[in-house]
């Protein structure tokens, strides 16, 4: 085997645009998402991998080098070489970052921010090392060549296709790993539609925007559709319509739907994100006889239905760690882990409390206090950039919309939170029985 791809979970839109390329130029090469299967030990892949591998292609990004992966292992054992040959680490940069210091001295190849010809040529290159042209290079073909040519390829990663509204990437995303990789598997395997369902705050959308950059390459247009407020839907595909230049500026409403319907029906390279959609009912009709892919984000669980509903969870503790170290680099271990505790690993609450740190200057301690004292001001707080609301104000709209739905739920609620965290005697929950 002359590769093995070594590359960050987030990153497989540029690990598989990697492997695409190698393979089509004449090498071999063994990737994760491609090779292994359900049941295989991995552990034992990698190994046997790392062994097996004449050089290990390593996809520089700021995942790439976060402690808790597996990365680590993997270009650490590739990077041991014997220096009469040719290091067998080839080191490939797809996102901005700062590499560990033993990695600094390497020559990087950076593929992102070039165009695909650049990308593939620099890759290719980087790949055979130095060397002359053994013959005459063959005359470029035309444009229109080089297009039906390249039709079947992935295009490079990191570019959005031409039709395209989705909000823009959050520089501080962290983790998620388990969510992004399973999501895009499913999506690839026929699964059309997926809901992220979860509390308010928890990074339902920022996981869909995540996933959109991070996959755009796949699609020819991705779309991206406020859905709280499910009048305004149908505007929002008739933009559509005219963005993809499917009608006129000047089309009504019905024509611009009849087309959008149409376009996907018969296209399958699209993206639809419909972002905190509580209706099942709104969104239904436009998912009859789709083609593409679906994506929704939703605090209400009716979903199944319609879609593969995944569950999105609070934080895994090392995740909520990197996240307020993103925002504080010279948080403690052992700060940012009470932090993190006291705020239950909730993503919204982290980052609002990454952020007031950074600004005010706040030890933990006073941070807690505060919070203890002032629970509604403090998470009131340095909302992030990303998000409308701050989580009090999140948490308001959740209690509003509950108090309208279920008067009773609330109660209950609110008893639960008055007894918390204390074990609470089920028997004073319920309606005490005739004698």
């Amino acid at each position: 085997m002359d590769f093995f791809i070594s590359h960050a979970g987030r990153d497989r839109a540029w690990a598989e645009w990697v492997a695409w390329h190698l393979v089509d130029a004449g090498y071999t090469v063994e990737l994760d998402t491609w090779d292994w299967v359900a049941g295989d030990n991995f552990v034992t892949k990698m190994a046997a991998a790392l062994d097996g591998a004449e050089r290990v292609v390593a996809l520089f990004s700021p995942a790439y080098f976060e402690p808790q992966r597996y990365t680590t292992d993997e270009w650490a054992s590739a990077f041991v070489h014997d220096e009469e040959q040719r290091p067998r680490l080839l080191p490939l940069v797809v996102e901005e970052c700062e590499p560990p210091q033993l990695l600094r001295p390497l020559i990087a190849q950076k593929l992102f921010g070039l165009d695909e010809d650049q990308a593939r040529k620099a890759l290719l290159d980087a790949a055979r090392g130095p060397q002359r042209p053994d013959g005459r290079p063959e005359f470029p073909p035309s444009a229109q060549a080089r297009g039906q040519e390249a039709g079947s390829r992935p295009r490079v990663p990191g570019r959005p296709p031409a039709v395209w509204n989705v909000p823009g990437r959050n520089s501080d995303f962290t983790g998620r790993d388990g969510v992004l990789v399973p999501l895009r598997e499913r999506l690839l395997s026929g699964k059309n539609t997926q809901v992220l369902h979860g509390i308010g705050g928890v990074g339902k959308t920022q996981l869909a925007i995540e996933y959109a950059h991070g996959f755009a390459a796949g699609y020819d247009l991705v779309w991206w559709i406020d859905s709280e407020r499910t009048g305004l839907i149908s505007e929002q595909f008739a933009a559509l319509a005219v963005a993809a230049g499917l009608v006129g500026t000047n089309t009504d409403h019905t024509a611009a739907e009849l087309a959008v319907r149409k376009y996907f029906r018969e296209k399958s390279r699209w993206l639809l994100v419909f972002d905190n959609a509580e209706d099942p009912g709104a969104v239904r009709p436009w998912l009859s006889g789709v083609a593409g892919h679906v994506l929704i984000t939703s605090r209400n669980p009716a979903w199944n239905e319609i879609g593969t509903r995944t569950e999105v969870q609070e934080f895994q503790r090392q995740e909520s760690i990197a996240l307020l170290r993103s925002r504080q680099p010279g948080l403690a271990d052992a700060e940012a882990d009470r932090l993190a505790d006291e705020l239950g690993d909730l993503p919204l609450a982290l980052a609002q409390a990454g952020g007031t740190l950074a600004e005010t200057g706040l030890s933990v301690p006073e941070y807690l206090r505060l919070l203890a004292s002032r629970t509604n001001d403090v998470l009131n707080e340095k909302p992030p950039s990303s998000y409308p609301t701050s989580l009090a104000a999140a948490v308001r709209v959740s209690m509003e919309r509950l108090a309208a739905d279920e008067p009773a739920a609330v109660a209950l609620l609110q008893v639960c939170a008055m007894f918390a965290p204390e074990p609470i005697p089920t028997d004073w929950l319920s309606k005490p029985k005739a004698r």
